[in-house]
């Protein structure tokens, strides 16, 4: 019966490792596409256990790195800087900070030190318990006990298997306890092979007793409390367990005294008596039998507690386990009736955000990992690691600071809630599908209430920086708190949007149903956009912002696409072209031609201007057929047409050039203003006539045919499909611009606008083609010269 339970216990964590460490971004060969998907579990490869194995060591070794850290950091400030203030002078310090350098010595241990350790670990166990019972299987209404007793065992042995199962596979046990048990051996113990024997040893019992009391509670608690309580329960437990953990991790992470270390040091001294300080003491021992006394007076301890522990579940299971009636219950409660004669309703337009509201009230969990959770996890880092002082002082700070916390709380918030839009709809995802009216405008509903929710984080944060803002700072400021505020609207249809490729509806296990990669993407994403925040020059932090909303515009789009197809294992969107494919394409351009004008430097590195020319048509050359090469594998039949119908060319070549003419008006009066405000000197005279001609060959013939094919073939396109003209013009003529240098922005701003209205009327590339080259060939002209000048 143990092997069993352990082996059930193990496989199922192999699986969720080998969940994990799958990301992929749900691309599927277009071989897989027409072939039906299996609804069940598959066949477990050899690659999940290695992936599996090879995570779980990293963590261990991650823990382990701040284990030492911890113990390095309690001997600094409880040992040596007692010292140091004991001995006093240079001599002393040297001296002791000597002794620092070469701590974990084999000697007599401080008493302080000894309390303060066995604090520690007493601190790590408490918070593996929290975490245990912090998880979701407590507030599950299948109870995995009801149908381990209708195996053929007796109830002692059953209790006692479900303890030794619970104890060997703890992952919060395992990660939080054992890493500091191994460092504190392997400093205290001579180096071999009786290191991990004797961590292991000492970890044994304390891992016993936590699963001991997760169990007891487990069992109690079920009897007696409704489903409601228990999700109080658990969303109590997990908070705790985050906040002790962040205290524990305090110990490590900050030099000198903090709040855990202040914790740990006061520990009492009845506390080295328990498992916890016997096992610390067993490490510590000067000789081995020592050491073998205070271990096996741990296990007896241990062993006492268990046998109580099991006598006490049996008694309470003594009469059935569904005795405590922690079913549903049927009835109404007195909150539907005051709602049925009329109460107090929310003001909210849309049915669909009153029932996100009404279910994120009913989850008690879900309601603190997205509410409470973002700040507990940012202020619990700044008040452990600086104290409460470090929180006045955060607001006197620099503004990009200040931003920057304000938006990662609601890209954090946004991250536990708009991210999970289709998730919390579990195997119900297909109810959507019936209302009378599109999944999509359900889910811009969804979007747009977590945006109203997020934005509080960086309102309650901004308002009292700006309280505290030095003089001279407050315009500059302003415009981070803006960029911040305008940043939670863009990455709530982010969320949303990648909740669309990352839900897995299909999926078995609830766990499974989000694809973990696009969490790290989103995560990515934001802070790409923190960077923005930070960004020496306004342009730069504008050129993100524009940046990050064409990228919420076209996953919009794309999640749009795929939404008929969620549920439908086998079929996928109808190929073709989007806004996606447009940036695609425009970042493939660039990097294409950073690449190639490398190569270009190293080759001839005489001939730059001739470099820059040749790197740019090769770049644009490759990128179109690419692009195209992409289209015509996947089937696309809609690609913007290059000159159009017969009968409509005449009208693209009459709309580029009048089109035209008025964009290089306003190119020609804006660089004459700038020449006649002294900002833009003439720059012809600096240039060979040879680069004059390679210039023009550029600005009039390739740059209109590679440009104009992405931002107006692609993203314009793309654009239109979604949204009105005025909106799609301005947003590829916003991305247009921005391309640019910042002095020329306005004019190619005004540039990407009529080369927008001469698409839609002229019906093909031809004529935003023309637009571009005769815009183009006036600027040039102005300012460099014609080659033959």
């Amino acid at each position: 019966m143990l092997w069993l339970l352990t082996r059930l216990r193990l496989l199922r964590l192999v699986n969720l490792f080998g969940a994990v460490s799958r990301l992929s971004f749900g691309a599927k060969s277009k071989r897989d596409a027409h072939r039906p998907q299996r609804t069940g579990t598959g066949r477990k490869k050899g690659v999940g256990l290695l992936a599996g194995l090879f995570l779980g060591g990293m963590m261990l070794f991650g823990f382990g790195v701040m284990a030492k850290q911890s113990l390095r950091n309690l001997h600094h400030t409880l040992v040596v800087q007692a010292q140091i203030d004991a001995v006093g002078g240079a001599d002393g310090v040297s001296e002791a900070g000597e002794k620092f350098r070469q701590t974990f010595e084999r000697t007599a241990v401080e008493p302080v030190l000894l309390r303060a350790t066995t604090g520690l670990i007493a601190l790590l166990w408490v918070v593996a318990v929290c975490n245990d019972l912090g998880t979701r299987e407590l507030a599950r209404p299948e109870w995995d006990m009801e149908w381990l007793v209708t195996l053929p065992i007796r109830m002692p042995t059953l209790l006692w298997a479900r303890l030794a199962e619970r104890s060997v596979t703890s992952l919060f046990a395992l990660l939080s306890l054992l890493p500091l048990l191994l460092v504190l051996a392997w400093q205290q113990v001579s180096p071999g092979w009786l290191v991990p024997l004797m961590a292991l040893a000492a970890a044994l019992p304390l891992f016993a007793l936590a699963a001991l009391l997760r169990s007891v509670v487990d069992i109690g608690l079920r009897l007696r409390l409704a489903p409601a309580r228990l999700r109080n329960l658990q969303a109590l437990m997990s908070v705790l367990g985050l906040l002790g953990l962040y205290l524990a991790l305090s110990v490590g992470s900050s030099q000198g005294a903090s709040l855990g270390v202040s914790m740990v040091s006061e520990s009492p001294g009845w506390l080295l008596w328990t498992p916890p300080g016997l096992v610390v003491q067993a490490l510590y021992a000067g000789t081995p039998w020592q050491a073998l006394v205070l271990l096996f007076a741990a296990w007896a301890q241990a062993g006492l507690l268990l046998a109580a522990g099991v006598a006490w579940m049996h008694r309470q299971l003594r009469h059935g386990l569904l005795s405590g009636g922690s079913r549903e219950a049927g009835t109404r409660g007195p909150g539907v009736a005051r709602s049925a004669r009329g109460g107090w309703q929310l003001p909210l337009r849309s049915p669909v955000q009153r029932r996100e509201l009404l279910l994120l009230a009913r989850d008690r969990n879900f309601l603190v990992q997205t509410l409470l959770l973002p700040v507990l996890i940012i202020g619990s880092q700044i008040v452990l690691n600086g104290g409460t002082q470090a929180l006045g002082q955060l607001f006197s700070g620099p503004p990009a600071l200040i931003a920057s916390i304000a938006f990662g709380l609601a890209s954090y918030m946004l991250m536990l809630s708009a991210f999970q839009t289709l998730n919390t709809e579990g195997a119900a995802l297909w109810l959507l599908y019936t209302f009378p009216r599109s999944v999509g405008s359900v889910l811009r509903d969804k979007a747009a209430l977590w945006a109203v929710i997020a934005l509080a984080y960086p309102v309650g944060v901004l308002l009292p920086g700006a309280l505290h803002m030095a003089p001279g700072a407050g315009w500059r400021y302003l415009g981070l708190g803006l960029l911040a505020l305008a940043g939670v609207p863009l990455f709530s249809v982010i969320a949303v949007s990648l909740a669309v490729f990352a839900s897995d509806p299909l999926a078995q296990e609830r766990s499974a149903r989000v694809r973990p990669g696009f969490v790290y993407l989103f995560m990515m994403l934001s802070g790409f956009y923190g960077y923005g925040l930070w960004a020496a020059a306004w342009w730069q932090s504008l050129v993100i912002l524009l940046l990050v909303g064409l990228l919420a515009l076209a996953l919009w789009q794309k999640a749009n696409d795929a939404l008929p197809f969620l549920l439908d294992p086998v079929a996928s969107p109808p190929a073709q072209p989007s806004v996606a494919d447009g940036l695609i394409a425009a970042t493939a351009f660039l990097v294409l031609q950073l690449m190639l004008s490398a190569l270009w430097r190293v080759f001839q590195p005489d001939r730059p201007g001739a470099g820059v020319l040749v790197s740019f048509v090769a770049a644009g050359a490759l990128t179109y057929g690419l692009a195209r090469l992409v289209y015509w594998r996947a089937g696309v039949k809609t690609l913007p047409s290059l000159l159009g119908r017969a009968g409509q060319r005449s009208a693209a070549v009459r709309e580029g050039l009048l089109w035209g003419a008025a964009a290089a008006g306003l190119g020609a009066a804006y660089l004459l203003a700038l020449r006649q405000l002294l900002l833009m000197p003439e720059a012809g005279a600096a240039v060979a006539p040879a680069l004059r001609i390679g210039l023009a060959w550029l600005c009039v013939l390739a740059a209109p045919v590679f440009e104009e094919f992405i931002f107006r073939g692609l993203i314009f396109a793309g654009l239109r499909r979604s949204f009105a003209w005025w909106p799609s013009a301005a947003a590829s003529a916003a991305v247009f611009a921005v391309v640019h240098p910042p002095v020329s922005m306005i004019p190619v701003f005004f540039l990407g606008l009529c080369t927008a209205a001469a698409y839609e009327r002229g019906r093909s590339l031809m004529a935003p083609m023309l637009v571009h080259a005769v815009y183009n060939a006036v600027v040039v002209g102005l300012q460099f010269g014609w080659p033959g000048r």
